[in-house]
């Protein structure tokens, strides 16, 4: 008799425990969120030491691609123009909701230029006030000139701002007296040329309006690293 009271209380344990385990557990877990607490973000890194995983998240580079030669702002058209890619990656916004357009920018970018032949501007593009690089496909496929809408350089970089560019010709910039050197490239920040042609751009002196000049096709007060 109480070797059979034993067997029946061996097997009420094995039926039992398992269930007030799944009882217990979503109690305590319950209770520790009700005190307001919360698992640690500190994290063992590869050395061994605890530190905040939250904090030690670099922000990601956004990367968007020009398909067009157009130079447009449409957010609707399905195309990423280089006007566009400017506007996304100083901005960090896309540049439409539909396929094709430009996405948002993020951190240092990278423009990648998909499309071949050359972008007759309509204007002065934005000025590139973040940190980003600039690929072509190649000086010899891939050419960025003043078109229409007046008298303006091709591209203005921000002061202390990091930039490189390849793979693209630069062409046609015009400056008039005022308006600084740099009729092709005017920088204040740091800016590499690798496979760049910047050719036919143009600024004015202030004594002889009529004389233009093509020697100053790139100005900087920050550094230049020459194509290669």
């Amino acid at each position: 008799m109480k070797n059979l009271f034993y067997l029946a209380s061996y097997r009420s344990a094995r039926v039992f425990l398992p269930l007030a385990v799944l009882f217990i557990v979503p109690f305590v877990v319950i209770s520790v969120r009700s005190a307001g607490l919360k698992e640690s973000a500190h994290l063992p890194n590869a050395t061994g030491h605890v530190v905040n995983a939250a904090a030690s998240v670099a922000p990601l580079a956004g990367s968007i691609t020009v398909n067009t030669t157009n130079d447009v702002i449409n957010g609707s058209d399905g195309l990423c123009s280089f006007r566009e890619a400017l506007f996304a990656a100083n901005f960090d916004g896309p540049s439409g909701g539909v396929a094709g357009e430009c996405a948002s920018g993020s951190g240092d970018d990278t423009i990648t230029i998909t499309a071949t032949g050359t972008i007759n501007l309509s204007g002065v593009l934005p000025a590139i006030s973040s940190n980003m690089t600039i690929v072509g496909p190649g000086s010899s496929q891939f050419t960025i000139r003043r078109d229409t809408g007046g008298d303006y350089r091709v591209l203005l970089i921000d002061n202390l701002t990091t930039v490189s560019i390849s793979g693209v010709t630069i062409k046609n910039g015009r400056v008039n007296a005022g308006g600084g050197s740099g009729g092709g490239i005017n920088t204040g920040g740091t800016v590499t040329l690798t496979d760049v042609v910047v050719t036919e751009n143009t600024t004015r002196m202030a004594l002889v309006p009529a004389l233009a000049l093509d020697r100053a096709p790139v100005f900087q007060t920050g550094e230049v690293a020459p194509s290669l």
